[in-house]
């Protein structure tokens, strides 16, 4: 089974994954592109009709791979299926739900039998295969890629009903295709066996299923136990992975002896096994947690694998004849979804609008698509990798087009929570300060010192202990975004939150969504708010720790945090946002610096670079530097000068 060949054609295919992985990066970072996309191009490149790095015969080696995969995107299906979070908007899932499964299936089942009917390329197949395969495609069809959602709303930070209904459909949709997958999969089978449809098939039909269920539940509870032992990481996940991979032999182990010594086509779909499994982890154990951590944390190494060599698998010649057939399915397919979604549109009360757009979520797919268009077309024979190619090619397509229609849909809805657009430097430094008490009040008072414009915000009626003289206040009746215009936030270069929590978070979401300020400074009350603050790129301060943190910095380096801390006669730091074209692409040992200011960092679109004399300055880089006061005045005059 795993003889000397195998370990390696694995150590020749570790190889090119870890390329591939920095690949589909830059795909991602520079395109745009779901991952996804990256690694099946990857593999694509270097399989066996382009580079050959990834050979044929690796390939038929590395199957087993193929199964370890299948059924870990199984357990990952399995566990987006969260009961308790999907009950408040459960009528308008239902609906959504049902006419994706029942209308977009039959629709795209009769337009697909209509289509392979009408190709001259397969008019030598023959009709039971041609109605398998538009049974098949149309399963296919209805399936979606849960994590491939979840990265457009983690990216968009939606939240929302809509968003909401949409991420519950692509949920269940998951696991119900699959049972769906299980039935088909059996009739086609049983058709190309030449077999008839009675009683003893429909019985052995509903026998297959509740044998699967029943397995699917055995193997949640052992998975279940397994948790209970602590485990560190790599064990359990190993754990895990080996019962995904055992269910597969047991399943082809099982249908080969009824096969042998009864004569019997029995058919276990091991998918649904561990989907159900993983369901039952995530809805009825105590171990949700930790079985989904598991998931998270293995489900880029196992994507990784997959769909790498998924797109080592494609046969290229193959694709070039078959791209204009995908085309064509995907039309289909696009079809097929917008009736389904806009038929229930209503019945979920939907508006007219959102029911018109109602079917822009469901378009990209991933793994789950793939795992079935991996184990289905293995029936058709010497037709298998044409069917297979034309599938593949049409999941990457809607890799393509998926991600973009599924943002609009969510922007088109006002679900989307992106920061704002932000304004460049506007030629002063301002600074606009919430908070209602003394500190606030010395804070302005320091930054005034400092040259920067410092304005208090208070609600009306509040007074500042008393205080009326030393700054400047600005008093309005709320905190929203029609007030914030009116404070002309988009010239506003920091912003810093000295109110309650709550407070200070629904002004920080406003002003990240709506003006995109990167400088907001809060000051925490309770640690509860902390993430939410951190993920809309806030800096926080918390009192208690800020003083450990201080005194450990004093005790390990006295002379760097009083410098920091402005405590040095005629020393500091500053930090300027380079706007002059004059400097714009010089290195920095080319400019002529004060002999007193050294530059410390650079950080150039969020990521930090530690300087040194051949770094180049680019326009809108935020750069620190130390030295004398009036030396620093002097430079930040030319970085500043537009």
């Amino acid at each position: 089974m795993f003889d000397l060949n195998f370990w390696v054609a694995l150590g020749g295919f570790a190889i090119v994954a870890i390329a591939a992985w920095k690949i589909a990066e830059f795909i991602q970072s520079r395109l745009g592109l779901p991952r996804i996309t990256g690694l099946l191009i990857s593999g694509l490149i270097a399989g066996p009709f382009i580079f050959n790095l990834i050979p044929s015969h690796s390939i038929i080696r590395l199957e087993y791979l193929f199964d370890l995969c299948l059924a870990f995107i199984a357990f990952a299906a399995g566990n987006e299926l969260k009961i308790k979070e999907l009950r408040s908007s459960g009528k308008a899932i239902f609906w959504q739900t049902l006419g994706q499964m029942v209308v977009t299936f039959l629709v795209s089942f009769a337009l697909i039998y209509w289509l392979v009917n009408n190709l001259e390329v397969l008019s030598e197949v023959s009709s039971e295969i041609k109605f398998g395969v538009s049974l098949l495609a149309a399963t296919i069809f209805i399936t979606r890629s849960p994590e491939a959602a979840i990265a457009v709303v983690n990216e968009l930070r939606a939240h929302g009903p809509l968003t909401r209904i949409s991420m519950g459909v692509i949920v269940i949709k998951d696991v119900l295709v699959i049972m769906v997958f299980a039935v088909c999969f059996s009739i086609v089978q049983s058709l190309l066996l030449g077999q008839e449809f009675s009683g003893w098939f429909v019985l052995l039909l509903c026998a297959n299923l509740i044998v699967t269920i029943t397995i699917g539940y055995f193997l949640g509870a052992l998975i279940d136990k397994v948790l209970r032992f602590n485990l560190n990481f790599k064990a359990s996940g190993a754990l895990i992975l080996f019962f995904g991979f055992g269910i597969f032999r047991f399943t082809d182990f099982v249908k080969h002896v009824f096969d042998y010594f009864f004569h019997i086509e029995v058919y276990l779909e091991p998918l649904l096994i561990c989907i159900v499994a993983s369901f039952q982890v995530t809805n009825y154990s105590r171990q949700r947690l930790a079985f989904s951590k598991i998931i998270h944390d293995l489900g880029p190494y196992i994507y990784l694998i997959f769909f790498t060599l998924t797109g080592a698998s494609v046969s290229v010649d193959v694709l070039l004849k078959v791209w204009p057939i995908a085309l064509g399915l995907f039309v289909i397919r696009i079809i097929a979804l917008f009736v389904g979604s806009v038929s229930v549109g209503r019945l979920s009360r939907f508006n007219w609008p959102n029911t018109m757009r109602s079917w822009m979520p469901y378009i990209t797919q991933a793994g789950v698509a793939l795992s079935l268009t991996t184990e289905s077309f293995v029936v058709f024979g010497e037709w298998q990798q044409i069917f297979s190619t034309t599938m593949i090619a049409l999941i990457v397509i809607n890799q393509f087009v998926g991600p973009p229609l599924y943002k609009y849909y969510i922007q088109k809805a006002g679900e989307a929570h992106t920061k704002g657009a932000l304004k460049g430097f506007e030629g002063s430094r301002d600074v606009l300060i919430f908070g209602n008490d003394r500190q606030a009040i010395s804070l302005s008072q320091v930054l005034k010192e400092n040259k920067w414009n410092a304005k208090i915000v208070t609600l009306e009626n509040e007074s500042l202990d008393g205080i009326t003289e030393g700054f400047d206040q600005v008093i309005i009746p709320k905190f929203n975004k029609t007030y914030f215009d009116a404070l002309e936030m988009e010239k506003v270069e920091s912003i810093v939150l000295m109110r309650n929590d709550e407070e200070n978070l629904q002004i920080c979401e406003e002003v990240y969504e709506k003006f995109g300020i990167d400088r907001i400074v809060v000051k925490l009350n309770d640690r509860y708010f902390f993430n939410k603050f951190h993920e809309l790129g806030a800096k926080i301060i918390e009192p208690g720790t800020a003083i450990l943190s201080l005194l450990d910095h004093y005790v390990r380096s006295p002379e760097a945090t009083s410098l920091l801390l402005g405590m040095q006669e005629h020393q500091d730091t500053i930090e300027l946002e380079l706007v002059s074209d004059e400097l714009h692409g010089m290195a920095l040992r080319d400019i002529s610096l004060p002999a007193d200011v050294i530059v410390l960092s650079i950080k150039r679109r969020g990521h930090l670079i530690i300087s040194h004399g051949y770094t180049r300055l680019r326009k809108g880089d935020l750069v620190t530097l130390v030295g004398d006061k009036d030396s620093l005045e002097e430079v930040s005059l030319r970085f500043e000068k537009d």
